[in-house]
Protein backbone atom coordinates (compact mmCIF):
# COMPACT_ATOMS: atom_id res chain seq x y z
CA UNK A 1 0.00 0.00 0.00
CA UNK A 2 1.59 3.61 -0.82
CA UNK A 3 1.68 6.20 1.80
CA UNK A 4 -0.88 8.20 0.04
CA UNK A 5 -3.49 5.75 0.38
CA UNK A 6 -2.12 5.26 3.84
CA UNK A 7 -2.77 8.45 4.66
CA UNK A 8 -6.14 8.94 3.00
CA UNK A 9 -7.17 5.93 5.26
CA UNK A 10 -6.03 7.73 8.42
CA UNK A 11 -7.74 10.87 7.94
CA UNK A 12 -11.01 9.06 6.90
CA UNK A 13 -10.55 7.42 10.15
CA UNK A 14 -9.35 10.59 12.03
CA UNK A 15 -12.38 13.20 10.88
CA UNK A 16 -14.87 10.26 11.60
CA UNK A 17 -13.82 10.84 15.21
CA UNK A 18 -13.67 14.41 15.25
CA UNK A 19 -17.21 15.11 14.06
CA UNK A 20 -17.91 13.05 17.01
CA UNK A 21 -15.62 14.63 19.18
CA UNK A 22 -15.27 18.32 17.49
CA UNK A 23 -18.26 19.15 18.72
CA UNK A 24 -20.20 20.16 21.84
CA UNK A 25 -22.88 18.34 21.34
CA UNK A 26 -22.14 14.74 20.41
CA UNK A 27 -23.72 12.23 19.03
CA UNK A 28 -23.49 8.89 20.74
CA UNK A 29 -24.95 5.23 19.92
CA UNK A 30 -28.28 6.20 22.43
CA UNK A 31 -28.88 9.18 20.67
CA UNK A 32 -28.73 6.76 17.22
CA UNK A 33 -31.42 4.65 19.35
CA UNK A 34 -33.29 8.04 19.85
CA UNK A 35 -33.79 9.23 16.56
CA UNK A 36 -34.99 5.39 15.47
CA UNK A 37 -37.30 5.55 17.88
CA UNK A 38 -38.88 8.80 16.98
CA UNK A 39 -38.82 8.31 13.72
CA UNK A 40 -40.42 4.75 14.06
CA UNK A 41 -43.32 6.25 16.72
CA UNK A 42 -43.60 9.22 14.05
CA UNK A 43 -45.05 6.39 11.61
CA UNK A 44 -47.18 4.77 14.00
CA UNK A 45 -48.61 7.71 14.93
CA UNK A 46 -49.89 9.71 11.66
CA UNK A 47 -53.11 7.76 12.22
CA UNK A 48 -53.73 9.75 14.90
CA UNK A 49 -53.18 13.07 13.76
CA UNK A 50 -57.00 13.43 12.59
CA UNK A 51 -56.21 15.24 9.83
CA UNK A 52 -59.61 16.66 7.54
CA UNK A 53 -59.87 15.88 3.92
CA UNK A 54 -59.21 19.23 2.72
CA UNK A 55 -56.06 19.35 5.07
CA UNK A 56 -54.77 15.87 3.51
CA UNK A 57 -55.52 17.45 -0.17
CA UNK A 58 -53.30 20.64 1.19
CA UNK A 59 -50.44 18.76 2.14
CA UNK A 60 -50.48 16.46 -0.97
CA UNK A 61 -51.05 19.83 -2.80
CA UNK A 62 -47.81 21.35 -0.42
CA UNK A 63 -45.48 18.47 0.08
CA UNK A 64 -42.14 20.88 0.35
CA UNK A 65 -41.85 23.78 2.53
CA UNK A 66 -39.09 25.86 3.33
CA UNK A 67 -37.62 26.26 6.59
CA UNK A 68 -35.27 29.04 8.07
CA UNK A 69 -32.16 27.94 9.09
CA UNK A 70 -30.58 30.42 10.99
CA UNK A 71 -26.11 29.17 11.45
CA UNK A 72 -25.57 30.65 14.98
CA UNK A 73 -28.49 29.92 17.50
CA UNK A 74 -26.88 26.93 18.66
CA UNK A 75 -28.19 24.44 20.38
CA UNK A 76 -31.28 25.13 19.02
CA UNK A 77 -30.55 26.20 15.56
CA UNK A 78 -26.93 26.08 13.74
CA UNK A 79 -25.31 24.31 10.91
CA UNK A 80 -22.72 21.14 10.58
CA UNK A 81 -21.00 19.58 8.10
CA UNK A 82 -23.44 22.22 5.58
CA UNK A 83 -26.43 21.01 7.27
CA UNK A 84 -29.12 22.38 9.83
CA UNK A 85 -29.10 21.30 12.86
CA UNK A 86 -30.18 21.49 16.86
CA UNK A 87 -33.04 20.90 18.90
CA UNK A 88 -35.68 23.28 16.98
CA UNK A 89 -34.12 21.28 13.59
CA UNK A 90 -35.09 18.15 15.32
CA UNK A 91 -38.13 19.50 16.32
CA UNK A 92 -39.78 20.62 13.40
CA UNK A 93 -38.58 17.42 11.04
CA UNK A 94 -40.17 15.02 13.70
CA UNK A 95 -43.60 17.42 13.12
CA UNK A 96 -42.81 17.50 9.19
CA UNK A 97 -42.66 13.55 9.25
CA UNK A 98 -45.77 13.41 11.36
CA UNK A 99 -47.73 15.23 9.00
CA UNK A 100 -46.35 14.12 5.93
CA UNK A 101 -44.29 17.11 4.63
CA UNK A 102 -40.51 17.41 3.40
CA UNK A 103 -38.87 20.46 5.06
CA UNK A 104 -36.12 22.32 3.25
CA UNK A 105 -34.00 24.65 5.14
CA UNK A 106 -32.48 28.19 3.74
CA UNK A 107 -28.87 28.24 5.38
CA UNK A 108 -26.13 30.71 4.99
CA UNK A 109 -27.83 33.90 5.66
CA UNK A 110 -27.63 36.46 8.60
CA UNK A 111 -31.35 36.51 10.64
CA UNK A 112 -32.34 39.96 9.42
CA UNK A 113 -32.19 38.47 6.06
CA UNK A 114 -34.10 35.48 6.76
CA UNK A 115 -37.07 37.22 7.91
CA UNK A 116 -37.21 39.37 4.93
CA UNK A 117 -37.50 36.25 3.33
CA UNK A 118 -40.24 35.27 5.59
CA UNK A 119 -42.38 38.45 5.03
CA UNK A 120 -41.86 38.53 1.45
CA UNK A 121 -43.18 34.29 1.01
CA UNK A 122 -40.00 32.70 -0.25
CA UNK A 123 -39.65 30.90 2.94
CA UNK A 124 -42.78 29.03 4.35
CA UNK A 125 -41.73 28.53 7.83
CA UNK A 126 -39.38 29.22 11.14
CA UNK A 127 -38.89 28.18 14.54
CA UNK A 128 -37.15 28.97 17.46
CA UNK A 129 -39.03 32.44 17.42
CA UNK A 130 -40.53 34.86 19.84
CA UNK A 131 -44.10 36.52 18.77
CA UNK A 132 -43.86 40.17 18.37
CA UNK A 133 -46.99 42.00 16.80
CA UNK A 134 -44.61 43.17 13.62
CA UNK A 135 -44.41 39.66 13.18
CA UNK A 136 -47.97 39.08 13.56
CA UNK A 137 -48.65 41.05 10.28
CA UNK A 138 -47.28 37.86 8.53
CA UNK A 139 -47.09 35.07 10.15
CA UNK A 140 -49.27 32.04 12.52
CA UNK A 141 -47.85 31.42 15.62
CA UNK A 142 -47.96 28.12 16.85
CA UNK A 143 -48.16 27.14 20.58
CA UNK A 144 -45.22 27.49 23.22
CA UNK A 145 -42.44 24.84 22.82
CA UNK A 146 -39.77 25.76 25.08
CA UNK A 147 -38.99 28.05 27.53
CA UNK A 148 -35.39 29.29 28.30
CA UNK A 149 -34.36 31.59 31.31
CA UNK A 150 -32.58 34.68 30.43
CA UNK A 151 -29.53 36.17 32.17
CA UNK A 152 -26.78 39.01 32.15
CA UNK A 153 -23.39 37.93 31.32
CA UNK A 154 -20.46 40.12 32.10
CA UNK A 155 -16.81 40.33 32.24
CA UNK A 156 -15.73 37.82 35.18
CA UNK A 157 -15.62 39.83 38.75
CA UNK A 158 -18.21 42.23 37.42
CA UNK A 159 -20.57 43.83 40.16
CA UNK A 160 -23.69 41.76 39.79
CA UNK A 161 -26.75 43.66 38.69
CA UNK A 162 -30.36 43.51 40.17
CA UNK A 163 -31.98 46.71 38.58
CA UNK A 164 -32.30 49.00 36.01
CA UNK A 165 -30.45 51.56 38.12
CA UNK A 166 -27.51 49.05 37.44
CA UNK A 167 -27.32 49.50 33.90
CA UNK A 168 -26.42 53.39 33.82
CA UNK A 169 -23.16 53.97 31.87
CA UNK A 170 -23.11 50.33 30.48
CA UNK A 171 -22.73 49.32 27.13
CA UNK A 172 -25.21 46.55 26.07
CA UNK A 173 -24.96 44.14 23.74
CA UNK A 174 -27.91 43.46 21.41
CA UNK A 175 -28.15 41.55 18.55
CA UNK A 176 -29.42 42.28 15.42
CA UNK A 177 -32.99 41.58 14.31
CA UNK A 178 -34.08 39.92 17.31
CA UNK A 179 -37.70 40.87 18.92
CA UNK A 180 -36.23 41.63 22.59
CA UNK A 181 -33.25 43.88 20.87
CA UNK A 182 -36.52 46.54 19.53
CA UNK A 183 -38.28 46.14 22.87
CA UNK A 184 -34.73 47.19 24.61
CA UNK A 185 -34.65 50.01 22.51
CA UNK A 186 -38.13 51.23 22.64
CA UNK A 187 -38.72 50.36 26.83
CA UNK A 188 -35.75 52.13 27.81
CA UNK A 189 -34.22 54.62 25.21
CA UNK A 190 -31.78 55.77 27.25
CA UNK A 191 -29.05 53.10 27.76
CA UNK A 192 -26.55 52.81 25.61
CA UNK A 193 -26.63 49.81 22.99
CA UNK A 194 -24.42 48.07 20.76
CA UNK A 195 -25.46 45.82 18.28
CA UNK A 196 -23.51 42.48 17.18
CA UNK A 197 -24.53 40.44 14.40
CA UNK A 198 -24.69 37.47 16.22
CA UNK A 199 -24.52 35.99 20.15
CA UNK A 200 -20.34 34.86 19.09
CA UNK A 201 -19.86 38.10 18.21
CA UNK A 202 -21.20 40.17 21.16
CA UNK A 203 -19.67 37.51 23.91
CA UNK A 204 -16.45 37.96 22.54
CA UNK A 205 -17.43 41.91 22.70
CA UNK A 206 -17.94 41.66 25.90
CA UNK A 207 -14.62 39.54 26.96
CA UNK A 208 -12.99 42.10 25.19
CA UNK A 209 -14.01 44.83 26.82
CA UNK A 210 -15.78 46.33 23.61
CA UNK A 211 -19.31 46.66 25.66
CA UNK A 212 -19.52 45.51 29.31
CA UNK A 213 -22.97 43.42 29.47
CA UNK A 214 -25.19 41.05 27.08
CA UNK A 215 -28.36 39.92 27.72
CA UNK A 216 -29.20 36.27 26.40
CA UNK A 217 -30.20 32.40 27.20
CA UNK A 218 -27.79 30.66 29.22
CA UNK A 219 -27.88 27.25 27.30
CA UNK A 220 -27.26 29.34 24.13
CA UNK A 221 -24.43 31.67 25.74
CA UNK A 222 -23.01 28.50 27.63
CA UNK A 223 -22.60 26.61 24.30
CA UNK A 224 -21.05 29.71 22.25
CA UNK A 225 -18.49 29.95 24.69
CA UNK A 226 -17.67 26.65 25.50
CA UNK A 227 -17.10 25.70 22.06
CA UNK A 228 -15.36 28.92 21.23
CA UNK A 229 -13.64 29.28 24.25
CA UNK A 230 -14.62 32.57 24.72
CA UNK A 231 -12.09 34.21 28.44
CA UNK A 232 -13.41 35.91 31.34
CA UNK A 233 -17.38 35.52 31.38
CA UNK A 234 -19.68 35.05 34.10
CA UNK A 235 -23.33 35.30 34.80
CA UNK A 236 -23.83 38.76 36.64
CA UNK A 237 -27.73 38.64 36.95
CA UNK A 238 -30.61 37.87 35.57
CA UNK A 239 -33.23 40.15 33.68
CA UNK A 240 -36.40 39.76 35.51
CA UNK A 241 -36.16 43.41 36.11
CA UNK A 242 -36.08 44.47 32.22
CA UNK A 243 -39.23 42.82 31.01
CA UNK A 244 -42.11 41.36 31.80
CA UNK A 245 -41.37 38.40 30.17
CA UNK A 246 -39.10 36.15 32.83
CA UNK A 247 -37.66 33.47 30.33
CA UNK A 248 -37.69 33.85 26.32
CA UNK A 249 -40.28 31.95 24.44
CA UNK A 250 -39.78 29.66 21.31
CA UNK A 251 -42.91 29.08 18.34
CA UNK A 252 -43.41 27.90 15.37
CA UNK A 253 -44.52 29.86 12.59
CA UNK A 254 -45.76 29.86 9.58
CA UNK A 255 -46.98 32.34 6.60
CA UNK A 256 -49.94 33.12 7.28
CA UNK A 257 -51.54 33.48 4.01
CA UNK A 258 -51.33 29.72 4.16
CA UNK A 259 -53.84 29.40 7.34
CA UNK A 260 -53.95 25.40 6.56
CA UNK A 261 -50.24 25.28 6.98
CA UNK A 262 -50.75 26.23 10.72
CA UNK A 263 -53.54 24.03 11.18
CA UNK A 264 -51.15 21.29 10.25
CA UNK A 265 -48.94 22.09 12.47
CA UNK A 266 -50.96 22.44 15.45
CA UNK A 267 -51.32 18.76 14.81
CA UNK A 268 -48.53 17.50 14.09
CA UNK A 269 -47.16 19.45 17.42
CA UNK A 270 -50.06 18.13 19.31
CA UNK A 271 -48.94 14.44 17.85
CA UNK A 272 -45.40 14.68 19.13
CA UNK A 273 -45.83 12.39 22.39
CA UNK A 274 -44.29 13.48 25.91
CA UNK A 275 -41.67 10.79 25.50
CA UNK A 276 -40.75 11.70 22.29
CA UNK A 277 -39.86 15.37 23.21
CA UNK A 278 -37.99 14.18 26.20
CA UNK A 279 -35.47 12.19 23.95
CA UNK A 280 -34.95 14.73 22.28
CA UNK A 281 -34.20 17.09 24.97
CA UNK A 282 -31.48 14.56 26.16
CA UNK A 283 -30.27 14.12 23.29
CA UNK A 284 -29.61 18.01 23.09
CA UNK A 285 -28.79 18.26 26.43
CA UNK A 286 -26.11 15.42 26.26
CA UNK A 287 -27.05 13.51 28.42
CA UNK A 288 -25.35 10.09 27.37
CA UNK A 289 -22.31 8.51 27.76
CA UNK A 290 -19.45 8.51 25.14
CA UNK A 291 -18.97 5.05 24.25
CA UNK A 292 -20.46 5.24 21.16
CA UNK A 293 -20.36 2.89 18.05
CA UNK A 294 -18.55 4.94 15.60
CA UNK A 295 -19.23 3.31 12.88
CA UNK A 296 -15.99 2.04 11.48
CA UNK A 297 -16.60 -0.31 7.95
CA UNK A 298 -14.47 -3.93 8.34
CA UNK A 299 -11.96 -2.79 5.60
CA UNK A 300 -11.46 0.26 8.38
CA UNK A 301 -10.59 -1.94 11.26
CA UNK A 302 -8.54 -4.29 9.20
CA UNK A 303 -6.60 -1.48 8.07
CA UNK A 304 -6.12 -0.57 11.83
CA UNK A 305 -5.25 -3.50 12.83
CA UNK A 306 -2.14 -3.69 10.48
CA UNK A 307 -1.41 0.02 11.01
CA UNK A 308 -1.88 0.76 14.80
CA UNK A 309 0.92 3.33 15.78
CA UNK A 310 1.00 7.49 14.48
CA UNK A 311 3.75 9.84 14.74
CA UNK A 312 2.53 13.55 15.57
CA UNK A 313 3.77 16.54 15.54
CA UNK A 314 2.51 18.90 17.65
CA UNK A 315 3.45 22.74 18.29
CA UNK A 316 4.67 22.92 21.71
CA UNK A 317 4.28 26.46 22.34
CA UNK A 318 0.67 26.92 22.58
CA UNK A 319 -0.84 26.00 25.71
CA UNK A 320 -3.33 25.39 26.67
CA UNK A 321 -4.46 24.31 22.99
CA UNK A 322 -1.22 21.83 23.31
CA UNK A 323 2.23 21.55 24.88
CA UNK A 324 4.73 18.67 25.96
CA UNK A 325 4.99 17.84 29.49
CA UNK A 326 8.03 16.38 30.82
CA UNK A 327 7.50 12.62 29.94
CA UNK A 328 7.36 13.85 25.98
CA UNK A 329 3.68 13.29 26.23
CA UNK A 330 1.27 15.81 24.23
CA UNK A 331 -1.24 17.46 26.49
CA UNK A 332 -3.69 20.47 26.51
CA UNK A 333 -6.76 20.16 24.38
CA UNK A 334 -5.31 18.56 21.45
CA UNK A 335 -3.47 15.92 23.35
CA UNK A 336 -7.07 15.10 25.31
CA UNK A 337 -8.32 14.86 21.85
CA UNK A 338 -5.59 12.53 20.79
CA UNK A 339 -5.83 10.41 23.92
CA UNK A 340 -9.59 10.07 23.23
CA UNK A 341 -9.53 8.91 20.15
CA UNK A 342 -6.68 6.54 20.27
CA UNK A 343 -8.37 4.55 23.30
CA UNK A 344 -11.52 4.49 20.69
CA UNK A 345 -9.36 3.41 18.23
CA UNK A 346 -7.38 1.21 20.26
CA UNK A 347 -4.26 2.77 18.43
CA UNK A 348 -1.01 5.00 19.73
CA UNK A 349 -0.03 8.38 19.01
CA UNK A 350 3.43 9.07 19.89
CA UNK A 351 5.42 12.75 20.06
CA UNK A 352 7.50 13.23 16.86
CA UNK A 353 10.14 15.12 19.21
CA UNK A 354 9.95 18.22 17.01
CA UNK A 355 10.80 21.64 18.95
CA UNK A 356 8.86 24.25 17.32
CA UNK A 357 6.41 24.45 14.42
CA UNK A 358 8.59 24.57 11.25
CA UNK A 359 10.38 21.59 12.72
CA UNK A 360 6.90 19.95 12.82
CA UNK A 361 5.91 21.05 9.19
CA UNK A 362 9.54 19.93 7.73
CA UNK A 363 8.63 16.36 9.67
CA UNK A 364 5.24 16.06 7.80
CA UNK A 365 6.58 16.90 4.36
CA UNK A 366 9.12 14.26 4.50
CA UNK A 367 7.32 11.35 6.02
CA UNK A 368 9.02 11.13 9.62
CA UNK A 369 5.64 12.44 10.92
CA UNK A 370 1.42 11.46 10.41
CA UNK A 371 -0.28 13.96 11.93
CA UNK A 372 -0.36 17.36 12.63
CA UNK A 373 -2.77 17.63 16.16
CA UNK A 374 -3.15 21.63 15.87
CA UNK A 375 -3.03 23.15 12.44
CA UNK A 376 -5.23 26.02 10.59
CA UNK A 377 -6.35 25.09 7.33
CA UNK A 378 -4.86 27.62 4.30
CA UNK A 379 -4.69 26.74 0.80
CA UNK A 380 -0.91 25.94 0.41
CA UNK A 381 -1.34 23.23 3.12
CA UNK A 382 -3.98 21.63 1.82
CA UNK A 383 -1.76 20.55 -1.15
CA UNK A 384 -0.23 18.15 0.97
CA UNK A 385 -2.60 17.68 3.84
CA UNK A 386 -6.21 16.01 4.20
CA UNK A 387 -8.23 18.56 7.28
CA UNK A 388 -10.61 17.37 9.67
CA UNK A 389 -14.06 19.65 11.01
CA UNK A 390 -12.18 22.04 13.33
CA UNK A 391 -12.40 20.81 17.48
CA UNK A 392 -11.86 23.86 18.21
CA UNK A 393 -12.25 28.02 18.08
CA UNK A 394 -10.00 30.63 19.59
CA UNK A 395 -10.41 33.98 20.24
CA UNK A 396 -7.13 35.94 19.17
CA UNK A 397 -6.93 39.77 20.23
CA UNK A 398 -4.45 42.42 20.08
CA UNK A 399 -2.38 42.76 23.14
CA UNK A 400 -0.22 45.85 24.35
CA UNK A 401 0.68 48.02 27.31
CA UNK A 402 -1.62 49.50 29.03
CA UNK A 403 -2.72 52.92 27.91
Amino acid sequence: MDWTSINLRLYNTLDRIYSFLGRALKLTISTIIILTVLSCGASAQNIDLDLTTEEMDWIAAHPVMRATNDMNYPPFDYVVDGKATGFSVDYLNLIAEKIGLKIEYVSGLPWDKLLVMLESREIDITHSLARTDKRSEFLNFSGIYMTLPAVIYGRSGTKYINKIEDLDNKRIALIKGWAITSYYQKQYPNLTYVEFDTVKDALIGVSTNDVDIVINTASISNFIINKNFIPGLEIIGRHDFLSENKEDVMHIASRNDWPMLASVIEKGMAAVTEKEFDLLSMKWQAAYSMDEDIGLTAEEYNWLSKNNNFIVAADPTIAPVEFIDDDGKIRGIAGSHLDEIARKLNIHFEWAGNKNWAEAMTMIHSGEADILSGVIPTEERRQFLNFTDNYISVLNVIFAREG
